[in-house]
């Protein structure tokens, strides 16, 4: 649920290393009431400054966002493709494997964290078992920070959107402001179901 003064952002992309594309969601906090428009390229600004995807592989393109503002009903919409943002690092990298990074907040409970999959890890960054190598790790660990700390220089923090399925009436849970962005040291991997 996105709640009057609050917006969603998704990020989109493409190329060899995500064949099939991905995709990195965002809760923000649209604090001084700018147009979909204005917070799109904010984030963008976020991507750009921050060099979040400076580590991840060359294969792969921030392709487009999608930004949509509260209230669900009828807030503002806006999409566009993007162009001229891709990963900085030569390497390959397994489309299934991504770098997961954790939201953490102030507030306790499980509902009040959450966590972003980021697509193209290189492979010379992941050790056996799927380990983050401490370089890659902690270079990581930077651009997560900057990240954040530039979608709030920018009026945009980053914030836990919630909804809650309450009996028998929904209840939406207020958002939370996201007060860390943390790589795991771990990459993640998609789970694929086997049909037999």
């Amino acid at each position: 649920m996105i709640p009057v003064g609050y917006a969603q952002a998704t990020l989109l992309f493409s190329g060899n290393a995500v064949p099939t594309g991905a995709a990195v969601v965002l809760g923000l906090k649209n604090e001084i009431a700018q147009s979909a428009n204005d917070v799109a390229s904010d984030v963008l600004n976020a991507v750009s400054t921050s060099g979040i995807l400076g580590r991840l592989t060359t294969d792969i393109t921030l392709s487009g966002i999608q930004v949509k503002l509260g209230p669900d009903v009828n807030g503002a919409y806006y999409a566009a493709g993007v162009s001229g943002l891709a990963g900085g690092s030569p390497g390959d990298s397994n489309p299934n494997t991504s770098l997961l990074v954790a939201k953490n907040t102030a507030s306790g409970g499980r509902a009040n964290r959450g966590r972003s999959f980021w697509p193209g890890v290189i492979e010379a960054d992941v050790a056996q078992g799927g380990v983050l190598t401490a370089t890659g790790l902690a270079q990581y660990q930077t651009q997560c920070a900057a990240f954040l700390t530039q979608l709030a220089t920018n009026s945009v923090p980053m914030a836990i959107l919630h909804e809650w399925k309450g009996v028998p009436t929904p209840l939406p849970g207020d958002p939370v402001l996201v007060t860390s962005y943390t790589p795991s040291n771990r990459v993640a991997t998609q789970r694929r179901r086997l049909r037999r």
